[in-house]
């Protein structure tokens, strides 16, 4: 299983970005640490940078791309001292958990123009609009109604660390393993909304350990 992963997540990082050449769409590969000299850039605060992309993708070949990137991101972590290097993984942080919209509140802005053109084309296309799009009549109340859900469920999840459920070792797992993804690799909290499902079982668990405070509370009380 590790290495079927560890090939089709290769594939995806080794043809993940598109250039167009004569008409004809030409996949570039760009390589796993060229995502990790992302993370890396404080200027970004390890999000997308047109400079580090545009400086890999000038380099002949993926062995050539992987030394130039090999380079890039021992000469960043050189560059950073211990605290510059605490405070550019706590933006990170807050970059990947603070949205509950998963990126939309500023991808909507990004794609406002083709939003634009295709909102009239029916009545379902313009209530979401209206709902959705960037600076809509409707979506503040999105916005917000997101960030509470994302706020409640994030911290229901510290709550399940009382949890005794067996199964809950395994869901902590993939919790580090996505917390320590987006925290080496490019910021963005939409890479997040995978693994939505996963945060919200983990925040069951929370809603179960809390539930069973309250009735020792209870018992406590009694006995009191």
């Amino acid at each position: 299983m590790f290495v079927l992963f560890y090939k089709n997540t290769m594939g995806y990082f080794y043809r993940t970005k598109v250039a167009e050449k004569n008409g004809e769409l030409l996949f570039i590969g760009v390589g796993y640490l060229h995502y990790i000299k992302l993370g890396l850039n404080i200027e970004s605060m390890g999000l997308y940078s047109d400079k580090d992309y545009s400086d890999g993708i000038k380099q002949h070949n993926n062995l050539n791309r992987d030394s130039f990137n090999k380079k890039s991101i021992k000469d960043r972590i050189n560059m950073m001292s211990k605290t510059y290097f605490n405070n550019h993984f706590t933006h990170k942080t807050l970059i990947n958990f603070n949205d509950g919209t998963f990126g939309w509140s500023w991808m909507a802005m990004d794609n406002q123009t083709s939003i634009e053109k295709q909102k009239r084309q029916n009545v379902i296309s313009n209530i979401l609009h209206k709902i959705y799009g960037y600076n809509s009549e409707y979506s503040y109340y999105f916005y917000y109604v997101s960030h509470v859900v994302w706020i409640l469920i994030l911290t229901l999840e510290f709550f399940s660390v009382f949890s005794k459920n067996r199964y809950r070792v395994l869901f902590y797992a993939f919790y580090i393993g996505i917390f320590l993804f987006v925290s080496i690799f490019e910021s963005l909290s939409r890479y997040l909304f995978v693994n939505v499902p996963i945060f919200i079982i983990v925040s069951i668990y929370g809603i179960d350990s809390i539930d069973k405070l309250i009735m020792v509370c209870k018992r406590k009380l009694k006995i009191l």
